[in-house]
């Protein structure tokens, strides 16, 4: 019974030495020094100017992303009481101020939720009978909520992506 569970004991410290020894290595390896060229800014770079002569800090920070894709909206069309098309939207809100980004993360449940409804009701109201989706009107709509439930300022611009309508 002894002689399997040390065997397997011998045959785990044989892979497990190399690996080891690998890692101490590493360890003891001093680390290699990288001189990194000096990032300009983009404003700097946008006007051609160089702020390494001047000795002013450089902005060093990401931009951020004034877009933000909502996940796909999917809405039912209902008709005398059953579901008559499932239309999927996909929707990108821009920012009027990227700082406010995260503030506006915070809220989209409170957005998607306020799309889904708004846009649920316009598409049942018959205006849709077997025509194709009034993408100029769904914009407007979309942008109205935004103002509505953001305040306004805050979204600069509502953009749909892809629309999918099927049949059910």
């Amino acid at each position: 019974m002894k002689r399997p569970l040390t065997t397997v004991l011998l045959a785990f410290g044989l892979t497990a030495a190399p690996g080891l020894g690998a890692l101490a290595q590493q360890a003891a390896a001093p680390p290699v020094p990288v001189k990194a060229a000096p990032a300009k800014s983009t404003a700097a770079v946008a006007n051609g100017a160089a702020h390494e002569s001047s000795g002013a800090p450089l902005d060093t920070r990401k931009p951020l992303d004034r877009y933000i894709t909502l996940e796909p909206l999917l809405l039912s069309i209902i008709r005398h009481q059953d579901v008559h098309k499932i239309v999927s939207l996909l929707v990108t809100v821009e920012l009027a101020d990227p700082e406010k980004r995260y503030d506006l993360e915070l809220r989209l449940p409170i957005l998607r939720d306020a799309y889904i409804s708004n846009l649920t009701r316009l598409l049942s109201l018959g205006f849709y009978d077997n025509r194709n989706i009034d993408i100029a009107l769904v914009k407007r709509r979309l942008l109205a909520v935004s103002r509505k439930v953001l305040g306004q300022g805050v979204v600069r611009d509502v953009l749909i992506t892809n629309v999918l309508e099927r049949a059910v």
